[in-house]
């Protein structure tokens, strides 16, 4: 006997996940871990920035290299990122 395909469901009831709301001090750079050489165009000694060390109320300008344990996040030069209330990332391009 060949096993050739399974397929399985699974239903269930899950409860939504509260929003964690930060209390955001006034705006604040952001202290680069590292820098790189990173290539935009040309090569560009580019800050890295720790993802489990950024707090609300942070900002930095790009280029800037964000990395975490699941993904790393590129901010292009001329960008702008701020961390919000909720830890979220938001990237202005201008």
């Amino acid at each position: 006997t060949v096993l050739v395909s399974l397929k399985t469901a699974v239903r269930g009831v899950r409860h939504k996940a509260r929003a964690v709301h930060r209390t955001a001090g006034p705006p604040r750079p952001a202290h680069a871990s590292a820098h790189r050489n990173v290539y935009f165009g040309r090569w560009i000694e580019t800050p890295i920035y720790q993802r489990s060390q950024m707090a609300s109320g942070m900002t930095f300008d790009g280029p800037a290299i964000i990395e975490q344990a699941d993904t790393t996040s590129v901010i292009e030069p001329g960008m702008h990122a701020r961390v919000d209330a909720f830890g979220n990332i938001l990237i202005e391009v201008a």
